[in-house]
This record gives structure tokens, sequence and C-alpha cells, in this order.
């Protein structure tokens, strides 16, 4: 009797030891199912990634046609990390239900390259003509000639915000500053506004001083350059601008006007 007690407290023993299924701590876990996709990046499709190691509570599975399943993991929120060479690492959060799968997805981007293009499109303000050809331009210290149509591309730039340059003779220079995207070329468009016109130089310098009351005037002539005034006073001489009229003599004594060429 006592060796039959003995030989069924041993199996009850065993039969408690092997029944996985009244396990308390079995209960408490569950399934996650990681999904992984490339994200769209640049126009391109989304793709199922593999070779993604998934990793939650320090086991890690790697996927495979961008699925991964994790077992036995501890039921409430977990940490789950996405990595994959070629890939920017993600970390997300998943509430894991004991007794059930939990499916996962993570879209991963792509690790973009260090430099990217600009293509930089330079016109004229007032638009006539539209584009400015032979114009300069400097990002982060490449520099670039516009074509017949103003545009350049330059490309090798540092990713991150960079500084712009442009000039070109007879336009009031630009400066300012472009976001430059890795492995991307995106567009900068730039307007120029022309130079005011200047007036005419104009110098009064003295002439004969022993002729009285007279004086020489000096003067270019310059496209787009306005009517002119003289005024004679005893104490100073002066110019002023008239557009209004055709050029006015306004003097209380003789005086004498020739060109530059004819005073050389």
């Amino acid at each position: 009797m006592r060796h039959r007690a003995s030989v069924a407290g041993l199996c009850l023993v065993l039969w408690a030891c092997s029944d996985s299924g009244n396990d308390p701590a079995s209960s408490l876990t569950g399934t996650v199912k990681a999904v992984v996709i490339g994200a769209m990046t640049w126009g391109g499709p989304q793709v199922a990634l593999s070779g993604v190691r998934v990793t939650i509570d320090g086991r890690t599975s790697v996927t495979v046609d961008g699925v991964a399943y994790l077992n036995q993991v501890r039921q409430g929120l977990r940490d789950v990390h996405f990595e994959r060479v070629g890939s920017v690492p993600q970390d997300q959060q998943v509430t894991v239900f004991a007794g059930d799968t939990t499916e996962s997805l993570a879209a991963l981007d792509p690790v973009r390259p260090d430099t990217g293009s600009i293509q930089v499109i330079v016109n004229r303000s007032p638009p006539s003509p539209p584009f400015v050809p032979g114009a300069s331009v400097t990002i982060a210290g490449t520099s670039g000639i516009t074509d017949s149509f103003g545009t350049v591309v330059l490309s090798g730039l540092p990713a991150g915000e960079q500084s712009v340059h442009v000039e070109r003779s007879g336009y009031v220079p630009f400066d300012g500053t472009v976001t430059v995207v890795g492995g991307e070329t995106r567009n900068l468009w730039v307007s120029l506004v022309p130079v005011p016109a200047q007036a005419p130089t104009t110098r009064l310098t003295p002439s004969a001083w022993h002729v009285p009351n007279a004086i020489r005037v000096e003067w270019e002539e310059r496209p787009g350059a306005a009517y002119w005034r003289l005024c004679w006073s005893t104490s100073q001489p002066r110019i002023s601008s008239d557009t209004s009229a055709a050029a006015t003599l306004c003097v209380s004594a003789p005086i004498e006007m020739k060109s530059a060429a004819a005073c050389a």
C-alpha cells in the first residue's frame, strides 16, 4: 500500500509538472505579429521589407517577406524596436493581450544620402525679358552660371539649410537661404531686380575767372537721362532734374554750356 501510495504520489507530481496548460505564467503571454514595409519615398511603391530585426523585451525575430512573429510576449504595453541596414530605425509600442495575437505595423524610411541638388531658375522682376542668363549662383560654396533659360543645377550640396548668393551685372544681388534635401533635387526661383538708372554725372567748375558771371558746365549723356534745369545764383550754382519740360535756362548773367567732349 505504501508503495502504491508512493507511486501514485509520484505520478501525481509528474502530471502536475508536465501540464503546461495550467501554468499560470503561460496564461499571461501573447503573440506579436510584426509587419514591416518600406515607406513611399521619391514616388516609389511600398514594398515588404525582409531582414528587419524586430526586438521586444530583449528577444529578436527577423522578418521574411515583411513578417516576423514573437511568441510568449508578456501581456501589457510593450516597446518594439525595428532595425534594418539601409533604413531609419523605428521605435513604437504595442499592447499585447494574453492568449491572443496582436499585429504591429511599421513603415521604415530609407536612409537618405548626405547631399542633394538645387535647380535655380533666375528671372527678372519685372519679367521683361523673363529669364536672366549669365547670372552667377553660389550655394554652400558651389557655384554655377545660368543658361539661356536662366537655369543652373548645383549638385553635391550638403543636406540642410544653406546660403544662396545670386549676382549679375546690371542687377541688384540676391542673398537668401534654401533647404537641401539628401537624395533629392529641388527648385529655387530667384527674381533679380535691375539696378535703377543713375542720373547723369554733372560737374560745375570755374571757367575763366577773369570773365565775370561765367561758368562752364560739363555733363555726360546717358540713356534715359532726364531733362535738366540749370539755375545760377551769385552764391552757389545749382542743377536740378526736371522731367516735365525741355531744358530751361534760368540765369542772371551770360553762361557758356559745352559737352564734356568739347570741354576736354
